[in-house]
């Protein structure tokens, strides 16, 4: 009888918590079709003609202007990006693909463009960590990992009720090695579903940290004055992170992680 009621609040517990998250993504998703209908495609296109016919500055306005309409994209950014470029301006380029990135980090194109515009930016030279973090948080989106993770739960959540109820007409399945097997498919997608969501809580921690581009160059020197001892150049399309803000100066750290203070309207966020 004890077995029977844990199996009843498992079961709804299982509902409840499943019901939730089907709320939550579907008001993301009528969110963003929301946003689609109203999101201004005669701009974009004509954006997208203009850079087509080497109107850079003129695309650059449209797609500015689509963005300060309060729409935003990856390939809006990446566009932009590319339009910076074509006129010459590497450290807007770099700070529109790095924002691009955030939303399409897969894009095969827009990681080649990234990277051909850093060529040439010192950066420092960035030590295993830093890479190993950038991977982890490059893999997906957080969006992706909440969906992805979802799925996983709801799935784990199954063979966990599967497990415990052991139906009659189920029952026989359960005897010998295929018991274990069904704990080891319960165990292994556990650890899936925390990876899966460690990987999540990882890419939002770290694009909650406050990371910007240098959109032009400026010294970095030791104190926030300008009568400081000059540390070294920061170089136009430097990606850097902020570490502490006091009046116009910040202190930022560098891929290399060389910490410094620089006047902050060299700046941008991504």
């Amino acid at each position: 009888m004890g077995e029977f009621k844990l199996s009843k609040w498992l079961i709804g517990t299982g509902i409840l918590v499943a019901a939730c998250w089907s709320l939550s993504f579907s008001q993301v998703v009528c969110g963003a079709s929301e946003t689609n209908r109203d999101a201004p495609e005669a701009v974009f296109k004509q954006a997208n003609t203009a850079y087509q016919k080497g109107d850079f500055q003129e695309a650059i306005q449209l797609y500015q202007q689509l963005i300060d309409a309060g729409y935003v994209g990856g390939n809006l950014f990446y566009n932009l990006g590319n339009a910076y470029h074509k006129l010459g301006m590497k450290g807007k380029a770099i700070l529109y693909y790095e924002r691009a990135k955030r939303l399409i980090p897969g894009d095969a194109d827009l990681r080649a463009n990234l990277n051909y515009a850093l060529n040439g930016v010192q950066e420092g030279a960035s030590d295993w960590k830093h890479d190993l973090l950038k991977f982890a948080t490059e893999i997906a989106v957080v969006d992706q990992w909440a969906v992805l993770g979802s799925a996983w739960f709801f799935g784990l959540v199954f063979l966990v009720i599967i497990e415990l109820l052991k139906p009659s007409v189920l029952r026989s399945l359960f005897e010998g090695n295929l018991r274990k097997w069904w704990l080891g498919m319960i165990i292994c997608n556990a650890l899936i579903f925390v990876i899966i969501l460690s990987l999540g809580l990882l890419t939002y921690w770290d694009q909650s940290r406050e990371y910007a581009v240098a959109v032009k160059a400026d010294a970095v020197r030791f104190e926030p004055s300008e009568k400081a001892t000059l540390y070294y150049q920061l170089a136009e399309g430097s990606r850097v992170q902020i570490l502490e803000r006091k009046g116009e100066w910040v202190m930022i750290k560098r891929v290399d992680g060389k910490r410094g203070w620089v006047v902050a309207d060299c700046l941008e966020m991504i």
